[in-house]
């Protein structure tokens, strides 16, 4: 799996976004702390029926010895017996002589119907260098990868170089110690219930991350977010020397290398710029011949970026259509009601009236492409 999505899919994005001027794309690695803890926790589990049976005769039924408890629930007492060991071995219950209590522990798994035993766990947690903050739950998810070397380039990654942001930043164990202690800790990949943390390893990591500079600041854009990342757009505004390490206008000469790569690839074209600064370089229908994947998507070079156009309003129209089915196969679609969404996207993106289900049905028909039907035919209509 790629460690992240290609880059003009972040700008594509970024373009797309109301008031907003974006100027040019950063391909980053942002710095963190992986930091392995070990800790106690308590470990809810099903109850076994004779523990359960057992723990409600004494907390609910107020008997205190086995002997009362195996009475009143017809089981020998050698057997009560057993289960009463048990019972202390994992906390639930304390004995004074032959009298029988229920522990805090014991109580709180009788009213919540969950065995809670004390268990050791190891967890990693993800702190940020620049703010020593901790990384929220959604950066832990499978499609996030961090790397614990700061590789320029990506496997699965075509057409990005990546730069390895700097903080300098020392490591300090009682940001763990802090972090345990939030109310809120759940949401930063933290068990609810933990107890003695110790810290037992930490080493430097990175994110792979694409930064936008628009005229209205930085946008954010990492595998944890289908859209913009808002956590890392916060880190980026509480740390002023990662805005300060990135170019903050396009280069006087952009509009030469631009026209240059026209020239270059396609032969020529009518090079614009956009209302929001992005440039366009508008090519004849007949550059799309081969296939129209590209029409209206984006060419990302040096930081700097362009979109493939045609006049064409057709074209365009059929490029939007087949977009739509493919991403209707995505997993990120998974209603009527998101792909209706990215729709309207689209439709703003190719300039054109965005498309319905129905439409996108008719045209699969009409181009042969009945195989993708069958995802979209199985959305729900919410998710």
């Amino acid at each position: 799996m790629a460690a992240i999505y290609p880059v003009a899919r972040a700008v594509e994005h970024a373009a797309g976004l109301a008031g907003v001027q974006p100027l040019r794309v950063f391909a980053v690695l942002w710095p963190l702390w992986q930091v392995e803890i070990t800790a106690r926790v308590e470990d809810p589990a099903e109850y076994e029926l004779l523990d359960s049976f057992v723990t409600r005769a004494v907390g609910q039924a107020g008997l205190d010895t086995a002997a009362a408890v195996a009475g009143f629930l017809g089981l020998g007492e050698r057997t009560v017996r057993g289960c009463v060991q048990y019972l202390m071995t994992v906390g639930h219950l304390t004995a004074d002589g032959e009298r029988l209590e229920l522990t805090p522990r014991g109580l709180r798994s009788m009213h919540d119907g969950r065995r809670y035993e004390s268990k050791e766990v190891r967890q990693q947690l993800l702190f940020d260098r620049y703010t020593a903050g901790p990384f929220p739950r959604s950066h832990y998810a499978n499609a996030v990868t961090v790397l614990d070397r700061p590789e320029p380039s990506l496997d699965g990654v075509r057409g990005s170089r990546f730069t390895a942001l700097f903080a300098s930043t020392a490591f300090r164990p009682e940001i763990v110690d802090a972090l345990v202690r939030r109310p809120d800790r759940t949401g930063y990949n933290v068990p609810a219930e933990i107890d003695r943390p110790r810290v037992d390893g930490v080493r430097d990591a990175w994110l792979p991350a694409y930064l936008v500079r628009t005229g209205q600041g930085l946008l954010a854009y990492t595998a944890a977010s289908d859209g913009r990342d808002a956590f890392v757009e916060g880190l980026c505004r509480q740390a002023p020397e990662v805005t300060s390490a990135l170019p903050d206008t396009p280069p006087e000469d952009a509009e030469r290398r631009w026209e240059a790569w026209l020239r270059k690839e396609h032969g020529g074209g009518t090079l614009r710029r956009q209302p929001n600064g992005v440039w366009r370089g508008t090519l004849p229908a007949s550059a799309f011949a081969a296939g129209n994947r590209r029409l209206a998507s984006y060419v990302v070079h040096d930081e700097l970026f362009l979109q493939l156009w045609c006049d064409d309003r057709a074209l365009r129209r059929t490029a939007m259509r087949d977009r739509a089915l493919r991403i209707a196969q995505s997993r990120d679609v998974d209603s009527r009601a998101a792909l209706d969404r990215r729709l309207g996207d689209l439709g703003r993106q190719y300039e054109v009236e965005p498309s319905t289900v129905d439409d996108l049905r008719a045209h699969a028909g009409r181009t042969g492409q009945e195989d993708l039907l069958a995802r979209l035919e199985a959305l729900p209509a919410t998710s």
